[in-house]
């Protein structure tokens, strides 16, 4: 074997650790060594030979390759902890830049700056906030992940790994909750069943509307049951409602980012699914307008067109419609009126006001009495 442009036995070592493809079947025989095998050329070199001389391993594709890169993955439970690693111990991160360095070489990659971005997205988020400067290519890349401040990198890691962990606590509530109801229902529907060869049917007069009329008597809906508002109580801490500030918005575009990689193209909305809340609209059930986010009026009476601006998407529309059906206007007495106003060119706002506003602006677009 030749290792060129190594000067010392113990760097032959340790390059050829790197040149391994990791994860590859020499990589884990690697792994197995003895430790004091791993930094002693003169015994390494003779059992890699051995080994692997006469090995022939087959070419991979471009794809395969590209494949590797995109599966070497550091996960978010490991960011700021430390492994072995080269007869020492070492922070994950590092570790993965140094293995990813060696998968890059080891595929003749070391100028596809194409796969960096691809490579970065895959970080964990605590590794990605805390990298400094401009990347342009595998070598700044890889630079930027092992010169991470670990002080900043471990503080991140825990609140994200508490926030995981409360997470998981509060989805184990809600499950609890969601089969308490469903118990509930099922034992609901039970009882009607048996009952129901009682009832009477129904007759209707074709000629003359009534009361009876299919579609004019619909059934009210019965009293949500504490456990149903608990766990619509415990869904509306998701996405705290945001202010009308340019902190408040950049948190909702985040908030709206996690929820659209949480969710898949046509998903209902329920009250299992909660919602971001718009910046500048009502508080949620406060007996605002579910279309447009305002006081003074209801969704039926609401004088904006379905594609005007100041709409609520049809998600939070529904969301809210849920929310204030199972909870009421629970809100009311303590939030902030919001009133649609003209602006003065002939379009509406939102707008934060007292009951003054309310009689001059709000009412004369389209409030209710």
């Amino acid at each position: 074997m030749i290792i060129s442009n190594v000067a010392t036995a113990a760097e032959k070592a340790r390059y050829l650790m790197l040149c391994l493809e990791v994860k590859s079947p020499a990589d884990k025989w690697f792994k197995g060594l003895d430790p004091a095998v791993k930094t002693d050329w003169a015994r390494l070199e003779p059992e890699f030979t051995q080994k692997w001389a006469t090995h022939q391993t087959p070419q991979r594709s471009d794809l395969e390759k590209t494949q590797d890169l995109l599966n070497h993955r550091l996960k978010p439970e490991e960011v700021g902890e430390q492994v072995p690693f080269w007869g020492t111990t070492e922070y994950t991160h590092i570790v993965w830049a140094e293995e990813m360095t060696a998968l890059v070489q080891a595929h003749g990659l070391e100028t596809r700056h194409e796969y960096v971005y691809q490579a970065m997205t895959n970080l964990p988020n605590a590794v990605k906030d805390n990298m400094e400067g401009e990347v342009t290519d595998w070598t700044t890349f890889i630079a930027a992940v092992k010169a991470i401040k670990i002080e900043k990198l471990k503080a991140q890691a825990k609140t994200e790994k508490d926030q995981a962990e409360r997470d998981r606590a509060t989805k184990t509530e809600i499950d609890q909750l969601r089969a308490q109801i469903e118990k509930l229902t099922l034992a609901s529907a039970t009882r009607q069943t048996g009952q129901s060869h009682q009832i009477a049917q129904p007759t209707f007069d074709r000629t003359t509307p009534s009361a009876s009329t299919p579609g004019r008597n619909r059934q009210p809906r019965a009293p949500a049951t504490e456990a149903e508002k608990a766990a619509i109580q415990q869904k509306l801490k998701a996405y705290p409602h945001q202010p009308d500030t340019d902190a408040g918005r950049a948190t909702y575009r985040r908030q709206m980012a996690q929820w659209t990689a949480g969710r898949n193209p046509g998903d209902i909305i329920t009250d299992t699914t909660p919602v971001p809340l718009k910046p500048g609209a009502a508080a949620i059930c406060t007996s605002e307008c579910f279309k447009c986010g305002t006081h003074g009026h209801r969704a039926a009476r609401c004088v904006l067109a379905d594609n005007h601006p100041a709409r609520l998407s049809r998600e939070e529309a529904r969301w809210r419609m849920i929310c204030g059906s199972v909870l009421g206007p629970i809100n009311k007495g303590t939030a902030t009126d919001v009133h649609l106003v003209f602006d003065g060119q002939g379009g509406m706002r939102q707008e934060w006001g007292t009951e003054e506003q309310e009689s001059e602006e709000g009412k004369a677009e389209g409030s209710s009495v």
